[in-house]
C-alpha cells in the first residue's frame, strides 16, 4: 500500500506513514458525490470525478475534522504506558550498567551517542502514543502541530542533558586512559621495588622499597578514586536531568491538551499505586523496613558506584536475574568491601578479614539477635546500626515465603 501524500510504500496495517507522518488512506471519499472508493482509485466509480491527492480523504480523516468539537479523555492507563515508553530503554541500560562488573566495560554502557539516540527514540514513542490514542479527535493539522511540539522539545529542552552526555564521554575517556595507566604503573612499581630490594641483599632496602611502593599505590589509588567519583557525579546529574525532562515533557503534553481536543484525567498518585501493585513483595518488605530517612542502607540507583564496585568485587556474586536492592558499607574509608547487601534473592555479608557469606531467603530457618549481634542459621552477620530493623526485615520475608509455600 502507498501513502497518498508522499507515495512511500507502507505496511497494510499502518495508521500513519513512517516517511511523512500522514494518516494512511485506505478508502477515498469523493468530494463531488461522497461515494467511497478504494485507495488506488483515480476516478470516482459513481460520478467519474477525478480523485486527486489533494481531494483524497478517508472516512476516518473526515471524521477527525468533523469531531474537532469532541474531546478524547486520556486516563491512568495512558499515563502508565507513557511512563513505560519513556523509561524502558533507559532502565534496561541502567540495569546492564549495574550488572557489569569491569569498570571500563561498565562506563562504556553509558556511551553518550547511544544514550542520546535511545532517549530521542523514547520521546518520539511518547508523542506517537499521544497521537495514536487521540487520533479520533485530531485533524491532520493537529497531528503536525503535536509533531512540531515534539521537535521543539527535543531541540530546546534537551540541551542540558546532551551537554551532560558529552561530559560523561569525557569522563569515560579519563577512566579508560588514566585509571588503566595508573593500575599498570602500580604493578610495575611493585615489581621493580621488590627486585631492587632483593638485589641489594639488604632487608632494610627491601622494606624501604616495599614501603615506597605502598605509598605510590595509595597515591595512585586516590587519584583513580577521584576520577571514578568525577564520572559518577556527571552520571548522577544525567539521571536527574532525565527525570526533570520527564516533568517538562508532561508540561508540553498539558500545553497540547489546552490547544487540542484532549483531556487528561489522571488519578492522584497513579504511579505510586501502580508501582506498589506490581512490585516484588520482597522488595516492598525491604523498603518498608530499611528505607527510612536516617537509614544507613543505600537503595537502588542511590548506591554510589564506588561502593557497588567494591561489594561486587569483594563478596556479592549476583546470579543473572538477581538485583541489588540495598547495600550497607561497614568499611572506614567507604570502599564497601565489607558490609551487608540485600538482593531480591538473598542476603550477602562480609566482615573484615573474613570470607564473604550468602544465604538465600528461602534457606533462612533461624534468626536471632544476641549481644548486639545478628545470627542467621547460626552464622554471625556483619554488625550494622539498623540491626533490629534488619532482623525484622528478614523475619517478615521468612513469614511471607512460608505463607506463599502453604498457599501453593
Amino acid at each position: 500500500m502507498k501513502c497518498t501524500n508522499c507515495n512511500a510504500i507502507v505496511d497494510d496495517e499502518s495508521v500513519f506513514c513512517s516517511n511523512c507522518g500522514t494518516a494512511i488512506v485506505t478508502e477515498i471519499s469523493c468530494k463531488n458525490c461522497q461515494t467511497i472508493n478504494s485507495s488506488d482509485s483515480k476516478f470516482c466509480k459513481n460520478c467519474g470525478a477525478l480523485l486527486t491527492a489533494a481531494e483524497q480523504e478517508s472516512p476516518q480523516s473526515s471524521q477527525m475534522e468533523d469531531n474537532q468539537g469532541d474531546k478524547i479523555i486520556l486516563g491512568d492507563d495512558f499515563m502508565i504506558t507513557l511512563r513505560e515508553l519513556y523509561y524502558e530503554k533507559l532502565s534496561n541500560r541502567v540495569n546492564h550498567f549495574n550488572e557489569t562488573e569491569d569498570i571500563h566495560s561498565k562506563v562504556r554502557t553509558m556511551k553518550g551517542a547511544t544514550v542520546k539516540t535511545e532517549y530521542e527514540t523514547a520521546v518520539k514513542k511518547c508523542f506517537d502514543h499521544l497521537i495514536s490514542e487521540a487520533k479520533s479527535c485530531l485533524s491532520r493539522q493537529d497531528i503536525n502541530d503535536i509533531k512540531s511540539k515534539r521537535d521543539i522539545f527535543l531541540g530546546e529542552e534537551t540541551e542540558t542533558f546532551y551537554d551532560l552526555l558529552e561530559k560523561l564521554d569525557a569522563e569515560t575517556e579519563r577512566i579508560e586512559g588514566e585509571v588503566s595507566s595508573e593500575s599498570e604503573s602500580i604493578i610495575n612499581s611493585a615489581i621493580s621495588g621488590v627486585k631492587i630490594g632483593f638485589e641489594s641483599d639488604n632487608w632494610m632496602d627491601t622494606a624501604f622499597s616495599f614501603g615506597k611502593h605502598l605509598m605510590n599505590e595509595n597515591k595512585a589509588g586516590k587519584k583513580e578514586q577521584k576520577i571514578i567519583e568525577g564520572w559518577e557525579a556527571v552520571y548522577s546529574l544525567a539521571l536527574e536531568e532525565i527525570d526533570a525532562l520527564w516533568g517538562k515533557m508532561l508540561e508540553s503534553f498539558n500545553e497540547i491538551a489546552e490547544e487540542k481536543p484532549i483531556v487528561f484525567d489522571v488519578s492522584e498518585g497513579v504511579f505510586e499505586k501502580y508501582d506498589q501493585e506490581n512490585k516484588n513483595p520482597i522488595e516492598s518488605i525491604i523498603e518498608n523496613n530499611l528505607a527510612f530517612d536516617d537509614s544507613d542502607f543505600y537503595f537502588y540507583s542511590n548506591i554510589p558506584l564506588k561502593k557497588k564496585e567494591g561489594a561486587l568485587e569483594s563478596y556479592v556474586k549476583l546470579d543473572e536475574d538477581e538485583e541489588i536492592i540495598c547495600l550497607y558499607d561497614s568499611t572506614v574509608f567507604g570502599g564497601a568491601k565489607e558490609g551487608i547487601c540485600l538482593t531480591d534473592h538473598g542476603i550477602y555479608w562480609k566482615e573484615l578479614g573474613e570470607d564473604g557469606n550468602y544465604i538465600p531467603y528461602s534457606d533462612i530457618e533461624k534468626i536471632k539477635v544476641k549481644d548486639d549481634q545478628l545470627f542467621i542459621n547460626g552464622f554471625q552477620v556483619e554488625s550494622c546500626p539498623c540491626l533490629k530493623e534488619l532482623r525484622n526485615t528478614l523475619k517478615e520475608i521468612q513469614n511471607f515465603l512460608n505463607e506463599s509455600s502453604e498457599e501453593e
